[in-house]
């Protein structure tokens, strides 16, 4: 980056360029059963990367998902703004007893100031989505947004590999 400024243990990716490839378009609180639909399919993995969570339906499929013996693990910011709310770590204690893996990525010593994506990989798809994993967002109570479900394995790999890199980077913590 030129000599510029770096998050600690930062390692640019490149640019992924993918396709051709299944896409399903969709908006948001139009069609909200497309993401759960995706989480609600994974019979194998299921990796979630998040600023908020707090969806009952969400963490629902995520629950169900881990109890049928799919690999769950969940990424979300340690400290958003306003603070994790009761909803949320009532949600997050709820994924943890169920056998999920929850890490928080936040902190003196994180890589970012803020884990801000919204995505998730359900085996071989994967949704990218506009909105954060609460009621108002992927649930289609209010928020206007807007995602992707792929099904690409390069893409989804790709996915899978920035989960990992920041699930284990500076900062994430269970």
């Amino acid at each position: 980056m030129n000599g510029s400024w770096q998050p600690r243990g930062f390692e640019p990716r490149p640019v992924g360029r993918h396709g051709p490839a299944n896409a399903t378009l969709f908006v948001l609180p139009d069609a909200p059963a497309v993401p759960l639909e995706t989480l609600r399919g994974a019979d194998r993995r299921l990796l979630l990367a998040g600023y908020t969570l707090s969806s009952p339906r969400v963490v629902d499929a995520l629950v169900a998902a881990s109890r049928r013996g799919v690999t769950v693990r969940v990424l979300l910011e340690g400290g958003p703004v306003g603070g994790l709310s009761r909803r949320e770590a009532a949600a997050l204690d709820r994924l943890t007893r169920a056998g999920a893996a929850v890490r928080l990525v936040g902190g003196p010593r994180a890589r970012f100031s803020y884990h801000h994506p919204r995505y998730a990989v359900a085996d071989g798809r994967a949704v990218v989505a506009t909105e954060n994993w609460v009621p108002g967002g992927v649930d289609g109570k209010d928020n206007r947004g807007w995602g992707v479900r792929v099904s690409d394995p390069a893409l989804v790999a790709d996915l899978a590999a920035l989960f990992d890199a920041d699930a284990t980077g500076p900062g994430a913590r269970p």
